[in-house]
């Protein structure tokens, strides 16, 4: 197996951005419904765009919440300015290798935007895809990935912090690779969902980069 291109989630496997997303959709809440949002409650509604939550939980109100949650997020963002370590050392090698690279994620195109310009990432990517506000469309997107590239999904792999992205990518003919290096992570879900690769820390996905396990070329 030769791996052509790569798409990278963002949130929990880029960079440590889902506090900056809790932080964003409580805030904007309290404002709009008087009520603080615990992490689980705030957690449980993820799945849909950013905008898709917020119409959501403030239908009466969308176009201003929504307005609120842009300005919250950016705020929130200044406590994250860089991605994990060792992305950039990923990203770079991969990119010497003339691998193909793009980010494939479920938030909307503002924040996802606004995240990889915050971590100095949005060069490295050609392609990025984003969510839907009706919920989880990665395997669509891989799909549309897979067909933009002219690259057959065999040799497409998604990186993903969760489960699901493993399902998704399996869903799309690719293949499933897990992140593992977030502390919020949880990595027993990842085992059981067995992906073609469990990286435990950005090291060992670096490693297995350099063992010769993506390609650039036809």
């Amino acid at each position: 197996m030769s791996i052509r291109g790569i798409a990278f989630d963002i949130d929990g496997t880029l960079a440590d951005t889902v506090p900056v997303c809790l932080t964003a959709f409580r805030r904007t809440f309290l404002q709009y419904t008087g009520r603080r949002y615990s992490d689980n409650e705030l957690k449980a509604l993820f799945t849909p765009t950013e905008e898709g939550i917020v119409r959501q939980v403030i239908p009466d109100q969308c176009p201003d919440a929504v307005d609120t949650f842009f300005r919250e997020y950016e705020a929130a963002h200044e406590n994250c300015t860089a991605p994990f370590a060792g992305i950039h050392e990923i990203l770079s090698e991969l990119r010497r290798r003339d691998v193909r690279l793009a980010a494939l994620t479920g938030k909307g195109p503002t924040t996802a935007a606004m995240s990889l310009g915050r971590i100095g990432l949005s060069d490295f990517f050609e392609t990025v895809l984003t969510g839907s506000e009706t919920g989880v469309v990665k395997s669509r997107r891989l799909r549309e990935l897979s067909a933009l590239w002219d690259i057959e999904p065999s040799a497409l792999a998604y990186v993903g912090d969760t489960a699901s992205d493993i399902d998704q990518a399996r869903d799309a003919g690719a293949v499933p690779l897990s992140a593992g290096w977030a502390a919020s992570t949880d990595v027993r879900s990842l085992e059981e969902a067995g992906p073609h690769a469990l990286f435990r820390t950005t090291d060992e996905m670096l490693d297995w980069v350099r063992s010769g396990a993506v390609s650039g070329s036809p």
